[in-house]
């Protein structure tokens, strides 16, 4: 399951800050521009994902404090990163959904939408870190 959340994590963050990435890396975007309609559907699987890794987080503390305090924290932030990336991703698609207050929803993106590229640049490197940490770091428990 980590190697889905971290394609995720990376895909949400090259999506959130594309002209970045673009800069960095010209030939990504081919690829940028096949995955930009599926954007809501990233965004929607990060926010979700996001809340239940958070939720799964505080219910099951063990297992997000086993790995030392560095760990922990740096878990936390994966967590908060998830969730920051799928609202930003996602917003279009919950603002057309008739149930959810539509001026709640722009409060909290006016909110959020400052912190687009900061989420962008963490989420791909909280991918870096979720295969680090499942790979080599994980049985060091740093």
């Amino acid at each position: 399951m980590w190697i889905i959340e971290a394609l995720l994590l990376l895909i949400g963050g090259a999506l959130a800050v594309p002209n970045l990435v673009l800069e960095k890396f010209p030939n990504t975007s081919k690829a940028i521009t096949k995955i930009t309609p599926y954007q809501t559907w990233i965004g929607l699987i990060l926010l979700f994902w996001g809340i239940w890794d958070f939720l799964y987080g505080l219910l099951f503390s063990r297992w997000i404090f086993s790995g030392g305090f560095l760990s922990s924290l740096l878990m936390i932030a994966v967590f908060v990163i998830e969730i920051g990336l799928g609202l930003i991703l996602s917003m279009s698609f919950l603002k057309q959904q008739k149930g959810l207050p539509v001026d709640r929803l722009e409060q909290i993106e006016g909110y959020i939408i400052k912190y687009q590229h900061l989420l962008g640049i963490g989420g791909i490197g909280a991918a870096v870190y979720v295969v680090l940490r499942y790979t080599i770091l994980y049985p060091f428990n740093f």
